[in-house]
């Protein structure tokens, strides 16, 4: 790119029926004020660009971060989601083999409260059988006297 200086220093050879020069000098000073503008504002754009850029950069940096961080929290979430159902589903097992537990040995207490209660029932006909035999005996002997 060729700078305002180059173009303020530029020399033409004069020709016979040549340029004014001061028209030429005018008008490549003209030109040399517009393009030093021109070229000011290039290389600040040029730096708010480069500015913008690595701002950009910055900031795709920060939104990769955040995705990423996002995808590990829904990794985690879904983990924690398992491991919950996982231990209430350990808990309802749990639960449901102790009720079954429970409910094995309530049966088997009752089974064997049956079982005593007809003994004693057996013993009871037994000693009504014995206490009628000794009360007739009794009787016979009464009678007898």
């Amino acid at each position: 790119m060729i700078s305002p200086v180059e173009i303020r220093s530029k020399e033409f050879s004069s020709g016979i029926a040549g340029y004014k020069k001061s028209e030429v000098d005018e008008f490549i000073e003209l030109i040399a004020s517009e393009y030093d503008a021109m070229y000011r504002q290039n290389v600040t754009l040029n730096d708010k660009v480069n500015m913008l850029s690595e701002a950009v950069k910055e900031y795709k940096e920060i939104e990769s971060a955040l995705h990423d961080t996002i995808a590990t929290a829904h990794n985690i979430a879904a983990e924690v989601e398992t491991t919950a159902r996982l231990k209430a589903d350990n808990i309802v097992k749990e639960a449901e083999n102790k009720a079954a537990d429970i409910i094995l040995n309530a049966k088997q207490e009752i089974s064997e409260l049956v079982t005593r209660k007809e003994a004693l029932e057996k013993e009871f006909e037994i000693y009504q059988i014995k206490l009628r035999t000794i009360v007739e005996e009794q009787l016979k002997i009464i009678a007898e006297i």
